[in-house]
């Protein structure tokens, strides 16, 4: 009888284990077994519980104006490029201040609005400060792309 229940056995293992699999995937941004803390997603990785929203702001005359996106690839090419910024060292001759309109940017986690990403800083300045921890110097795919949501959240 146990040669019997051996293949049963294995076949409710791996469904449990697939199971899990899929729950992590639907519940959770990142996976457990892939995250890695950074710069950027710098907390434990079940805080970043789905669904998540990427918020521009920037301060014009009239008041802050939002865009607001929930595109999961969007936030990860933000997490990514995030991380990446914050390998490159800053030189000295950083400036988070300037001309410019104050602009933050931040992931929110939608079920209880838990910020899990803060980043300010100038509209023309490259350079942000990330959780008043850390400054990066945004690169040019990441500027571009703040740039173009923050003309939609003015519009």
């Amino acid at each position: 009888m146990s040669q019997k229940k051996g293949p049963w056995t294995i076949v409710a293992v791996c469904a449990v284990a697939v199971a899990g699999l899929i729950y992590l995937n639907q519940h959770f941004f990142f996976s457990p077994f892939a995250y890695k803390r950074c710069t950027a997603a710098y907390l434990p990785w079940a805080w970043y519980k789905n669904p998540l929203q990427l918020e521009y702001g920037v301060l014009d005359d009239d008041g802050w104006k939002f865009a607001k996106i929930t595109d999961e690839a969007e936030i990860r090419k933000v997490f990514a490029e995030l991380s990446r910024c914050a390998e490159e060292p800053v030189s000295g001759d950083m400036d988070i201040s300037g001309e410019g309109a104050p602009v933050w940017f931040g992931i929110r986690r939608l079920a209880d609005g838990a910020v899990l990403l803060s980043a300010e800083g100038i509209e023309d300045s490259p350079y942000f400060m990330v959780r008043d921890l850390a400054t990066i110097r945004l690169n040019p795919e990441l500027r571009d792309l703040l740039a173009s949501r923050l003309q939609q959240a003015r519009v």
